[in-house]
């Protein structure tokens, strides 16, 4: 974790031997917020495009399908008229087969093909025919009609087909799958850094620390009271991707609990920074500072430059920054030097973690 330093007229610029600052971390981190941007415009354009996709291929479908049952019906209507046509064929090659040139000549033929005798008989078949005939008519019209109907509905059928192919819907995964690539590879690259810094920070920390008893005098106080739930040290897990060295100690204590300066001191930082969530740096003289981690937002009551005495309230506990629950990270450093706070504190007629 990068371990924060500074004066109360800036925020904590720290650079360790890793060569990397907090200036490129915070370049690398805005570089993956810009390419996770782009992943979530381009997840909105693909699932807009995957909407438009569902749509146009459900309005293909019933296209497609009213055009198929539209054709069924227009052949069939097809098929009704032919039928009559053939009927009324036969009929009217049954009522005159010999020498009918009309349906007139047909039906009525000549008198010498039996003369008034049959002229009932012709009348009677003129009339059936009539009555064919007009059937005849009104499914030839049918018949077209419903072809017409359907040669329209295959046409929409058709341009259904053409939007949907339109439809880029390949472009825009590929657009996602670029975008979540560029988001990997910024992430790759934040992640080194950070791995770097934590080498570093490891490097930077001293867990062999002998006490000079710097500000033995003058009262230190518990920042906030409850049990330790992580020490100083080599960290072989690395709870919401903190860093393989902590560089202080967790101090386990419900949400919103008042933490107080454990000594006498000027605030040199008060803020969000980086892995900490909201933080604050307190300067105690004699190159000796402390900090306080994960503090809740909006609750810190100090700003930088301020003086503050041992016991006051600073802020409260929260969970932000790297952090899977409420507590505090506190932190003591000598010279810039990161310490192991629990004998620290211990010297100093304080135990932490009660």
């Amino acid at each position: 974790m990068p371990t924060p330093a500074g004066d109360a007229d800036s925020t904590p610029q720290a650079q360790d031997n890793s060569g990397v600052s907090d200036s490129a971390l915070d370049k690398l981190q805005t570089a993956i917020d810009k390419a996770q941007d782009a992943v979530d415009a381009a997840q909105s354009a693909l699932d807009a495009a995957t909407d438009d996709y569902d749509a146009t291929r459900s309005a293909y479908a019933n296209a497609k399908a009213l055009a198929k049952s539209a054709d069924a019906i227009a052949r069939s209507a097809r098929s009704a008229a032919t039928a009559a046509a053939a009927k009324l064929m036969v009929a009217l090659h049954q009522t005159h087969a010999d020498q009918a040139t009309t349906t007139l000549g047909a039906v009525l033929g000549d008198e010498g093909a039996g003369g008034n005798a049959n002229l009932l008989q012709r009348l009677t078949a003129a009339h059936q025919l009539g009555s064919m005939h007009g059937p005849l008519d009104q499914l030839t019209k049918r018949a077209e009609s419903t072809a017409k109907h359907a040669d329209q509905l295959t046409g929409a059928a058709a341009k259904a087909h053409d939007a949907l192919n339109a439809i880029p819907l390949a472009q825009k995964r590929s657009a996602k799958q670029a975008a979540q690539s560029a988001v990997d590879a910024a992430q790759s690259s934040l992640d080194a850094a950070v791995d770097a810094m934590a080498a570093a920070s490891s490097d930077g920390a001293n867990d062999d620390f002998a006490d000079d008893f710097r500000l033995a005098a003058g009262s230190w106080v518990d920042p906030v009271r409850g049990p330790i739930t992580d020490v100083f040290g080599p960290r072989p897990s690395q709870p919401a991707g903190t860093p393989v060295f902590h560089p202080g100690v967790d101090i386990g204590a419900a949400c919103m609990t008042v933490i107080v300066a454990a000594a006498d001191g000027t605030v040199s930082y008060a803020g969000p920074y980086s892995g900490y969530g909201n933080f604050i740096l307190i300067d105690h003289g004699s190159g000796v500072q402390t900090a306080y981690g994960h503090i809740s937002d909006g609750t810190i009551l100090v700003s930088p430059g301020d003086h503050v005495t041992a016991g006051e309230p600073i802020a409260r506990v929260g969970s932000t920054g790297e952090s899977t629950g409420c507590h505090l990270h506190i932190e003591v450093r000598v010279s810039g030097t990161a310490v192991d706070p629990m004998p620290f504190f211990e010297n100093r007629g304080v135990t932490l973690g009660r």
